[in-house]
């Protein structure tokens, strides 16, 4: 379904496809872009180690903010 999405929008925008998920090596093997935590109790706190660990896997991330 990624890829289907991918060829379906190619050429008019870029498109990344993000999951929510920790699971680093799990998310990139299905065919995500990226990450994004849409978990409110995931803290600020943990935001640079999500990010760090993202990166090393080749992942781009998006981490909320909430009020």
């Amino acid at each position: 379904m990624t890829d289907a999405a991918r060829n379906a929008w190619r050429g008019d925008f870029p498109l990344w496809i993000l999951a929510d998920s920790l699971d680093y090596e799990r998310t990139r093997a299905s065919g995500f872009d990226g990450i994004s935590i849409y978990d409110p109790f995931v803290g600020s706190d943990n935001y640079a180690e999500i990010a760090a660990a993202a990166s090393r896997a080749g992942l781009l991330f998006s981490l909320g903010v909430n009020p």
